[in-house]
């Protein structure tokens, strides 16, 4: 009953109208989503293979992919599907656009069914591929860098993460609920990896080692949270990494290393 009161809530109220409360970030978007559909939400990694309207009767708009991976959710048997997209009077559409062969993060109910304005769509588009819905009232894709970072709005003040961390994060905002939903689909955590920093206090340059693993991102923040400086290096396998901070002020500083699955994170003092 819970999805069918959200559906019904979202309903436009005129003609050629949608309006919806929207959800700020992808995080918050998924944990209102599995709530709404008791479960009954997908979460994946796919490649976005273009936009087609088939010739029908009114207005389709199909937003195809491939499956790569899933990340939460069960889609049993789906290789490649379609998002159902705003035809005018619905609150569907990707909130940002997307990139023909680049790979997302997609947010979708993964009960098969759409939302149509046109009564006589409603009961099914010859299609050859399974068709949802693909939410609009928050940002329902985030892009997939080929570096392997996950880019957009994920959450409050995160705007990039690994991608085999990105399940972390989920797992964050989802609480309890998240090893229910994932369904046995999210990956398997690794342990923690010991890390350490030398020399500490630093005033020219510190080098943090570590057991051999690929590092995506390298970021250095502040006390205050704001990132002060950014490296990138696409999964690179390393044992140690070493970082100039000879031109940032004495004070206290965090390190991040995004790598397979975790965040190495360190507390650094600069003289």
């Amino acid at each position: 009953m819970k999805y069918l009161a959200f559906l019904l809530f979202f309903l436009p109220s005129t003609a050629y109208a949608c309006s919806c409360l929207f959800t700020a970030t992808f995080c918050e978007y998924a944990a209102q989503y599995v709530e709404w559909t008791e479960g009954e939400t997908a979460v994946v990694r796919a490649t976005y293979l273009g936009f087609r309207s088939p010739d029908v009767d009114g207005f389709a708009p199909l937003y195809d992919f491939r499956l790569e991976g899933i990340i939460g959710g069960s889609l049993p048997g789906v290789s490649r599907f379609s998002l159902w997209g705003q035809d005018g009077g619905n609150c569907n559409g990707p909130v940002a656009p997307l990139e023909e062969g680049e790979q997302y993060i997609v947010l979708f109910p993964s009960r098969e069914g759409y939302t149509s304005y046109f009564p006589g769509l409603q009961s099914g588009v010859d299609n050859p591929y399974p068709i949802y819905d693909f939410p609009g009232c928050g940002p329902a894709s985030l892009k997939v860098e080929a570096g392997g970072s996950v880019t957009g709005p994920i959450a409050p003040d995160l705007q990039r993460v690994g991608l085999a961390s990105f399940a972390r994060e989920l797992e964050n905002c989802l609480g309890d609920k998240f090893q229910e939903w994932a369904g046995g689909n999210g990956p398997v955590l690794p342990q923690p990896i010991e890390a350490d920093v030398f020399p500490n206090p630093a005033n020219e340059s510190f080098t943090v080692t570590f057991t051999e693993t690929p590092i995506y991102d390298v970021l250095l923040y502040d006390l205050a949270g704001r990132l002060i400086w950014e490296e990138q290096l696409g999964g690179a396998v390393r044992t140690e990494h070493s970082i100039n901070v000879r031109s940032l002020p004495a004070g206290v500083y965090f390190l991040v290393m995004e790598t397979d699955g975790l965040r190495i994170k360190e507390r650094v003092v600069v003289l």
